[in-house]
């Protein structure tokens, strides 16, 4: 962490047991000290409103604590945290070349998009995962 960053939250069990990155547990997330005025305002104007942006950076904290959905990007090296709040919201997480998890950005997303991700969850998963949740007919 370097001078004036800010933690907003740490990756959870759950998080790490899913998607089988026990390296990331109990690991702080945090934010840049000028992230509101670069990364975080980015996507400023794709939100609904001002006041739906505002909720949403209000709401970091909130979204890495209790998403509504998680997508590890492999290729990212990073965490994608989706919580539908005043509109859907993906809050990025990367990490750096020294091992830190850092706030990437924030920004609207769709219901499709969330489709997609779990999508892409299902075809990375191992096979016998992936038998557990298939639907059977029931004989």
């Amino acid at each position: 962490m370097s001078e004036g960053d800010s933690f907003v939250g740490r990756v959870s069990r759950s998080i790490t047991d899913q998607w089988n990155i026990p390296e990331q547990f109990n690991k702080p997330i945090v934010k840049g000290k000028n992230w509101e005025k670069t990364h975080g305002s980015k996507h400023k104007f794709e939100f609904k409103s001002e006041y739906s942006f505002n909720r949403a950076i209000k709401s970091i904290p909130n979204i890495i604590k209790d998403p509504d959905y998680v997508f590890y990007n492999k290729e990212e090296n990073g965490l994608e945290y989706y919580k539908n709040i005043e509109e859907g919201v993906t809050l990025v997480v990367r990490t750096t070349k020294k091992n830190v998890l850092y706030l990437a950005t924030i920004y609207p997303s769709s219901a499709t998009k969330l489709a997609n991700r779990k999508n892409k969850e299902m075809e990375i998963m191992e096979p016998d995962i992936i038998d557990k949740y298939r639907y059977r007919e029931p004989v």
